[in-house]
């Protein structure tokens, strides 16, 4: 089943994030997964 914001995306949007979600065979994480991530809620200048 889509998620509700799926439809949204135009074409080639879909395809970029099919891309990143796709856990390749032998592979433990998607290409999502292997981006950095910004912290968040991290303490700023006191």
């Amino acid at each position: 089943m889509e998620h509700p914001l799926y439809s949204l995306l135009s074409i080639g949007q879909r395809a970029v994030l099919d891309v990143l979600l796709t856990v390749l065979p032998g592979a433990r994480m998607s290409e999502l997964d292997r981006l950095p991530r910004l912290g968040c809620g991290s303490p700023g200048p006191s």
